[in-house]
């Protein structure tokens, strides 16, 4: 994990479950449809996510093994000494 090997196996790891939003359907009154379909890059659903992540769901990952903040940083877009 985080570009370390952890020497555990899957059943071992606390991995917390992520619902990212990467589609969702907006209602709209103004649109013929009755709304739209909003559309997130992967980092911008992630941030939607970790706005809404309590506190002990966004420390799960925090405790993740070899959890290094620079690579989560890679790959969600988030600081997580900056939005704790």
């Amino acid at each position: 994990m985080f570009n370390t090997d952890t020497g555990l196996t899957r059943d071992k790891i606390n991995i917390p479950i992520i619902n990212l939003k990467l589609t969702e359907w907006i209602e709209d009154e103004t649109k013929t449809e009755g709304g739209y379909l909003k559309t997130r890059t992967y980092k911008e659903a992630w941030q939607l996510y970790w706005n809404g992540a309590s506190k002990e769901d966004k420390q799960k990952f925090l405790d993740l093994p070899n959890f290094d903040r620079w690579v989560f940083k890679d790959i969600t877009g988030i600081d997580v000494e900056v939005q704790a």
